[in-house]
């Protein structure tokens, strides 16, 4: 499962975001304005966003959102 959070400086919600994901030990990596684009295709227009491609599925969602981190670091096995 590869796990992408784009964020951008002086994001609350996205600091929010990494300090969850490795509270929960959530493997994940950053990418910055260069990943712009890539949510703006994917329809978002404010950040974070977080992209999961797990196999075939792709999953993404914006903004801190705690039932989603859950939910990932279920299905990565780590603690709740």
């Amino acid at each position: 499962m590869n796990v992408t959070l784009f964020s951008k400086p002086d994001c609350k919600q996205c600091d929010f975001t990494k300090r969850e994901f490795d509270k929960h030990g959530i493997d994940y990596v950053t990418a910055d304005d260069a990943g712009r684009q890539k949510c703006i295709d994917l329809g978002y227009s404010s950040m974070p966003v977080v992209l999961v491609e797990s196999g075939q599925e792709i999953a993404h969602w914006s903004g801190f959102r705690m039932d989603e981190i859950k939910a990932l670091a279920y299905l990565e096995g780590a603690p709740q």
